[in-house]
């Protein structure tokens, strides 16, 4: 958080004042909103590490990694989509869930219609379950920049799925 915040006010120290100053705030709050997810994740011995590759859960070591290249409006959301993974994969009641991880997760080494469904489909859920988990934890988002994102994302499972 720290990083992002220094990065936050080098950037706009040298734009003029009520246009840096409206963008430095936005961007601050989408800050805070990563730290309160954050400390959602630390209460879950989520462990968040920052990288330059595609943001991921990896179930395995219970770790996020959330590219550092991105703006931090796009982070907090590729953050709650991956909570979404942690959240769909813990949630002991949805044994369904956890029995079709496990099927995706065997056959992950083959590239068949129906595994790109059932992945297509967990990240669907993964990013319903970030947009709930935001909500639940009283963060502000715009829905609209949200989907945008979640499309975005979608789109490349779709192309990922139809190329093999």
């Amino acid at each position: 958080v720290k990083s992002l915040l220094n990065k936050a006010e080098a950037k706009y120290s040298q734009a003029s004042p009520p246009q840096s100053l409206a963008r430095l705030d936005a961007e601050l709050k989408f800050i805070n909103n990563i730290k309160i997810v954050l400390d959602w994740c630390k209460k879950r011995k989520i462990h968040v590490k920052l990288g330059t590759v595609t943001s991921k859960y990896g179930l395995d070591d219970n770790t996020i990694v959330l590219n550092s290249r991105l703006i931090p409006e796009t982070q907090l959301y590729q953050l709650l989509h991956e909570c979404g993974h942690f959240i769909i994969l813990n949630d002991f009641s949805a044994v369904v869930n956890n029995a079709r991880f496990s099927r995706i997760q065997d056959s992950c080494h083959k590239h068949t219609k129906e595994t790109a469904t059932e992945i297509i489909d967990e990240e669907l859920e993964a990013w319903n379950q970030g947009y709930f988990l935001a909500k639940k934890l009283d963060i502000q988002i715009d829905s609209d920049a949200f989907s945008k994102n979640k499309a975005v994302a979608i789109i490349s499972y779709m192309k990922w799925a139809l190329n093999g």
